[in-house]
């Protein structure tokens, strides 16, 4: 149940992360107009910040929610591109 736990914290701050890097992305934001300009430290800030969850769980010795987060992240990393800007 803890694993769980873990995961789903770990996964809901990397999604936030990432919804928030899709809104803020610059080529979708020239192509289709909407979406929030961010500057680049911002950007990079957040890009450090999706994948810091997996620092907590590694020295936790969680390694099932390690995979777990990584493969999810990887997946809603790649729905979240290939999704239209209007769409995020």
């Amino acid at each position: 149940m803890i694993t769980l736990i873990h995961t789903l914290v770990a996964v809901l701050v990397s999604l936030i992360c990432l919804v928030l890097l899709a809104k803020t992305d610059l080529k979708r934001h020239r192509r289709d107009g909407d979406g929030l300009i961010a500057s680049p430290g911002l950007r990079r800030a957040l890009g450090w910040i999706c994948f810091a969850p997996c620092l907590p769980l590694f020295f936790m010795e969680s390694y099932t929610a390690l995979l777990v987060w990584s493969g999810v992240v990887f997946i809603l990393g790649w729905l979240l591109a290939v999704l239209p800007a209007r769409m995020v």
